[in-house]
């Protein structure tokens, strides 16, 4: 018993022991266990939604890369069908064109045809009165008729 009185331990060793003991288990009881609970509690949401966070962004990425595909794919189709109805467009131009221009070839032979026809005829009708004017513009000259 020396040693303990030694110490500075008395007989209020029980009652301080006691009151320790009343202390810790209130304050672990109160204090502590709550305290954990939250921490462990936010631990969990925290690391679920960084799990949540990364899955997400996986899932993004991965919309981004099939919506680039998409994109290039239906940006190919709009440029075959671009390029299919300008080549349609080209033929049916050219179509209407050639029909164009064989019409405008029928015209003009055709207004050939008719300026040559018209040309026979005032050749005609000249070569009938041509006697007359001749005889005419001799009178007309020489001032007198023959």
């Amino acid at each position: 018993m020396e040693v303990l009185q030694s110490l500075g331990i008395n007989g209020t060793i029980g009652i301080q022991f006691f009151v320790f003991f009343l202390a810790y288990i209130s304050l672990s009881n109160l204090l502590f266990k709550p305290y954990l609970k939250a921490y462990e509690k936010r631990k969990e949401q925290t690391e679920g939604q960084e799990t949540l966070a990364e899955t997400l962004d996986l899932s993004t990425q991965d919309l981004h890369l099939k919506m680039d595909s998409l994109r290039r794919d239906l940006s190919l189709k709009i440029s075959e069908i671009f390029n299919e109805a300008k080549k349609r467009g080209a033929k049916e131009a050219a179509t209407y064109l050639d029909g164009a221009r064989t019409e405008s070839q029928n015209m003009l032979a055709n207004a050939n045809q008719k300026v040559a026809h018209d040309v026979d005829v005032a050749k005609k009708e000249f070569q009938k009165i041509l006697p007359e004017m001749s005889q005419t513009i001799v009178e007309k000259l020489v001032g007198r008729s023959i």
